[in-house]
């Protein structure tokens, strides 16, 4: 029985996420908090979820990290 023809390796390099255009690093953002109050803060990193979506961490104002799927933000103009 003849062996299997190799399978060529295939590498592709890892790169971090990167923000869409819309919401580059530095970006001022704001976004709903639970009680109903508009919060702001800056897009500090990305991250993708395992189904592939674009999840941005922004600190807000007061310091604190949170992430957030990129629909639920909204660039300060």
């Amino acid at each position: 029985m003849p062996l299997p023809a190799a399978i060529p390796s295939v590498s592709t390099p890892l790169t971090p996420p990167q923000p869409d255009r819309n919401f580059p690093i530095n970006t001022r953002v704001y976004f709903w908090a639970s009680p109903g109050e508009v919060m702001y803060g800056t897009v500090d990193s990305a991250d993708h979820a395992s189904d592939g979506s674009l999840i941005l961490k922004v600190r807000d104002d007061q310091g604190k990290l949170c992430s957030f799927p990129e629909e639920a933000l909204t660039k300060v103009e």
